[in-house]
């Protein structure tokens, strides 16, 4: 989740530094296939191909979670890590679990401190992210956010206090992680101070970031690589994604009400492109599809919608959707095909080149958690638990629903022929069958 689920009321050009190159040689099929290293998995597409839930439905298995939370699941190679807090005194867990059976590998625990959050809110609404060595994971009070990193078996590597972060809703910021860096979007109700700006060789590793920023820090050591400081008014929960055109350097792609949707460089933290496209909150994550990146805004009061850009041409609007926009939940795409579900039950399917609305039905209940596609299945989970499955493509059809028997706001997880549910205070694992 990024938060997907805490809401529902509610420069300069430095120098360059090395550009980030990827981890692993795993083509994108691939590493969607067996990993699912952070919110929505790759790059945030939420998707999986080449598999289905595999019918009738069969539980694997299913694990208690130590506390509650609304951080949802990520998968390494044979490993889930999750995140929960003791709903009394904000004490952090950290689970791993073998991805096959369930099995409890290790668990830490970390002091916090209780603090007032919204209703929707937990104290464990971060969703760790992970590469081939290790699993960052994050946590917060209004007085400051703690950034860390475990290896795979849960022994520390190390560990950053990050600094305040102002907002109405409570903490819920999820880390991201790019070749080298560990990216996090901590944009909140202070605006950033110009002067904080930080990039370059001679950057100082323990440079913090004073109020609203994107910072990015070294995946190995945790050190400071830059902070862009970014305009404060609403909390920002959106987690960014890469575009990395051929022949192009790559964008860091961002929301947020001030600067709306922009881009920044990865290897500097330059902004290369904003347009203040949204005047709400921006809780969902932007999606890439084909040339577009997709974004939305909103509020407990409605007024939700969807902005499409071109990030090659600097960002330019296409066009925008406001009928049925979601605010929390993130969309998701299949081809040319993109999937809205609103957070009161209502779904469209759109053109992703004109936003034309293909169909759009009402399934019923109320989201938080952000839809994923597995193959051609579209599913989605209500906050009171009930999983929606429908078909990802042109012609609506529901093709089953099933109750995991508790409330949950957490996106699912799709790897390893499993697709993982996080409910209130367990992990399931479901199977998936091959369908080529």
């Amino acid at each position: 989740m990024a938060i997907t689920s805490i809401v529902s009321t509610f420069i300069s050009t430095r120098r360059a530094a090395i550009l980030p190159v990827p981890l692993t040689a795993m083509s994108p099929s691939e590493a969607i296939a067996q990993n699912w290293p952070r919110f929505r998995g790759e790059n945030g597409l939420g998707q999986c191909d080449d598999v289905s839930i595999a019918l009738p439905w069969s539980n694997t298995w299913q694990a208690q979670l130590p506390g509650t939370g609304n951080s949802s699941p990520i998968v390494w190679a044979d490993r889930v890590f999750i995140q929960s807090a003791n709903s009394n005194d904000a004490t952090q867990f950290v689970s791993c679990h073998r991805a096959g059976t369930g099995d409890k590998i290790w668990h830490r625990e970390f002091a916090s401190q209780p603090y007032p959050i919204h209703a929707r809110n937990t104290f464990a609404s971060s969703t760790p992210a992970a590469d081939a060595q290790h699993v960052y994971l994050c946590y917060g009070t209004p007085d400051n956010i703690t950034l860390l990193a475990l290896n795979h078996d849960g022994e520390d590597v190390w560990r950053r206090d990050i600094g305040p972060f102002a907002s109405q809703h409570g903490f819920g910021v999820s880390p991201m992680v790019y070749g080298d860096l560990v990216v996090l979007a901590g944009q909140q109700l202070e605006a950033g101070r110009e002067n904080s700006a930080v990039s370059g060789p001679d950057v100082d590793a323990a440079s913090r970031p004073e109020g609203s920023y994107i910072m990015a820090v070294d995946r190995l050591t945790g050190n400071t690589r830059w902070i862009t400081p970014r305009g404060g008014d609403k909390a920002s929960y959106s987690v960014p994604c890469v575009f990395a055109p051929e022949g192009a350097p790559p964008q860091l792609i961002c929301c947020n009400t001030i600067q709306g949707m922009f881009a920044l460089s990865p290897s500097d933290g330059h902004e290369l492109w904003a347009h203040p496209v949204f005047d709400k909150r921006t809780v969902s994550s932007p999606l890439l599809v084909g040339d577009f990146v997709l974004g939305t805004c909103g509020s407990g009061g409605g007024g939700n919608y969807l902005v499409a850009c071109r990030p090659a041409a600097g960002g330019t609007e296409s066009y925008r959707v406001e009928n049925q926009a979601p605010y929390v939940p993130t969309p998701v795409a299949s081809g040319n095909l993109v999937f809205l579900w609103s957070d009161r039950g209502v779904v469209s399917c759109v053109d992703v080149q004109t936003g034309e609305a293909i169909w759009r039905e009402r399934v019923g209940g109320n989201y938080s958690s952000s839809p994923v596609r597995v193959g051609q299945q579209l599913v989605g989970v209500s906050e009171d638990g009930r999983v929606v499955v429908l078909s990802a493509t042109r012609e609506f059809a529901r093709i089953m629903e099933k109750d995991l028997g508790e409330p949950t706001r957490a996106t699912p997880a799709i790897a390893s022929g499993k697709i993982y549910f996080r409910t209130d205070t367990q992990l399931l694992a479901v199977a998936l069958q091959a369908t080529k």
